[in-house]
């Protein structure tokens, strides 16, 4: 009877540890665009509508639910606030459609975990060509900081975001 009990201690031991690992990137996150990094090379290099370059007034939001499958997003951002629903599952096999707004097209995205971050790869949907490579990391150390790293492959200009969990600014 020990030896069952002890058994069957290890696979919930399993399933927690299955649950609990991967990013800490989970939770609701209010940007700081004050710190926003090259965002205007990246808007000039996609054609965005000029009106739009050089203004930082909008704060980008995201919260991010754990899932059995993967994390659901909700985020809006960009000037028109814009809300987006999505998940992703971080197997990097499991496609997702996700669209830009105004900035881009749909790009099929998948995702992995690496260390502290979920990495998603967007491609073009008719190529199949990785465009944009985004990485969401929250460092153990600060639990409360997720740092968003966008880097546009042809542009070569990492777009950075910083976002505190619950718009607590440090």
């Amino acid at each position: 009877m020990k030896t069952i009990h002890f058994i069957l201690l290890l696979d919930v031991s399993s399933v927690l540890s299955v649950v609990i690992s991967g990013p800490l990137i989970w939770g609701d996150w209010v940007e700081d665009p004050s710190k926003r990094q090259n965002l205007d090379i990246y808007l000039m290099y996609v054609d965005y509508p000029k009106v739009y370059i050089g203004e930082e007034y909008w704060r980008s939001l995201q919260i991010i639910r754990r899932t059995p499958q993967g994390y659901a997003f909700q985020t809006r951002s960009g000037p028109f606030s814009t809300l987006k629903n999505y998940h992703l599952v971080a197997n990097n096999r499991t496609v997702t459609k996700i669209h830009l707004d105004e900035i881009g097209n749909y790009y099929a995205t998948t995702c992995e975990i690496v260390g502290n971050a979920l990495i998603a790869y967007g491609a073009d949907l008719t190529t199949g060509v990785v465009q944009l490579v985004v990485k969401k990391e929250v460092l153990p150390s600060n639990p409360n900081l997720m740092t968003v790293t966008m880097n546009h492959v042809k542009s070569k200009f990492p777009v950075i975001y910083y976002f505190y969990r619950n718009g607590r600014f440090e």
